[in-house]
């Protein structure tokens, strides 16, 4: 958030590093798409536990369904650019989740997943939410880009579960895995960095992972992810090798990211910037703009946006919008989707007011653009 004087000097340095083009182009990033965090029965149950965090997760998000999708897609739907077209979601979609039943039957020994269709059909048997998905993307309201094979750390987790770790356990039987404890001895405090490592045996199965989450994501939606944001921002450029041979141009990033060094406790920072470029090649789009309403409520998440807006703009660097499934789902609580599009359409609004020339985007096609421009 833009609160306070060294947080906006900040901002206008990332801002004024790297890439640079006049046009007024506007990208929204969504993660988490696809992925199991909670539901009514987890948070009624989780939230009474002292030693679980209450976040706003927690308490708001749910696998989209079919309400939550068509919902969003009439919000969007209700503005056009400078070049005709409705703004469009970049949904950064993980590919799998664990599959419980099997995992449970196998005495917590061997991992399985399920695919993250399988998945909707499980939650919404009455539903055509997958139909609805790819009705999002053939007019174009969602662009599917990578988000990982599953957003959970599955070495980590299983360890914890072969463990019988107590909390670990009551949220597996509630059917989640992303509840953040109090007192743990995990980095985290949670199990959901896809990416994170502690050995070599370790990266190397995030390796597998990743190349089997690519692999599927190929699959089912017909086209290669040309970017990759990670879970959680926890990532090593180990993982570069991957991406390249599956086409990815880029990341979709925070300025920082979290490094895992073997044999370190905290991780290394890694500053980034719009356009810079990787040791593999590999481009960076940085985020500069945060709608988190869920979290921060609606005052706080107005005053970021056009904040970083008027940043990022005045720097002629495009307006890159972070933000997370959980801020349009009504599954736990339907307030919650209602208010936060009431909020969004009104930003959509106010934005292009201010900037009538905007260009809505997606990650895939703003890194295209800068890499043709370089």
């Amino acid at each position: 958030m833009l609160n306070n004087f060294k947080t906006a000097l900040n901002w206008n340095l990332i801002n004024a590093l790297g890439w640079h083009t006049k046009r007024k182009i506007v990208v929204i990033e969504c993660d988490d798409w696809g992925s199991i965090r909670s539901h009514k029965k987890a948070w009624d149950e989780l939230s009474k536990n002292t030693q679980i965090r209450n976040d706003y997760f927690l308490k708001y998000d749910v696998l989209e369904s079919e309400p939550d999708l068509l919902a969003l897609y009439d919000t969007l739907s209700k503005f056009k650019d400078i070049n005709g077209n409705h703004p469009i979601i970049t949904a950064n979609t993980l590919m799998t989740n664990p599959d419980f039943k099997k995992i449970k039957e196998d005495k917590f020994e061997v991992y399985h997943f399920e695919l993250f269709k399988e998945t909707l059909e499980r939650y919404y048997p009455n539903q055509n939410t997958f139909k609805t998905w790819e009705k999002g993307i053939d007019e174009n309201f969602l662009k599917p880009q990578f988000h990982g094979r599953e957003h959970v750390n599955v070495n980590a987790w299983m360890n914890a579960l072969q463990n019988n770790d107590p909390l670990v356990k009551l949220a597996f039987d509630l059917g989640v895995f992303g509840a953040s404890t109090l007192n743990t001895a995990n980095r985290r405090a949670n199990y959901m960095a896809t990416f994170d490592f502690n050995t070599m045996v370790d990266l190397q199965d995030v390796l597998v992972n990743l190349e089997c989450g690519f692999k599927i994501f190929k699959n089912i939606f017909g086209f290669q992810s040309e970017t990759l944001i990670a879970p959680c921002h926890v990532w090593s450029n180990d993982i570069d090798k991957i991406l390249l041979e599956h086409n990815v141009l880029g990341y979709q990033a925070n300025p920082i990211q979290f490094n895992p060094v073997i044999g370190r406790k905290k991780y290394q920072r890694k500053i980034h910037y719009t356009g810079q470029t990787g040791p593999s090649g590999l481009k960076y789009m940085i985020r500069n703009a945060f709608f988190e309403p869920s979290r921060y409520g609606e005052s706080n998440t107005v005053k970021d946006i056009f904040s970083h807006a008027e940043s990022a703009f005045r720097w002629n660097k495009p307006l890159v919008i972070g933000t997370h499934r959980v801020n349009f789902m009504g599954g736990i609580d339907v307030k919650n989707r209602t208010d936060n599009l009431t909020l969004f359409e009104n930003i959509l609004k106010e934005l292009l007011n201010l900037y009538p020339n905007i260009e809505f985007m997606t990650s895939d096609q703003l890194i295209e653009l800068m890499i043709s421009e370089n």
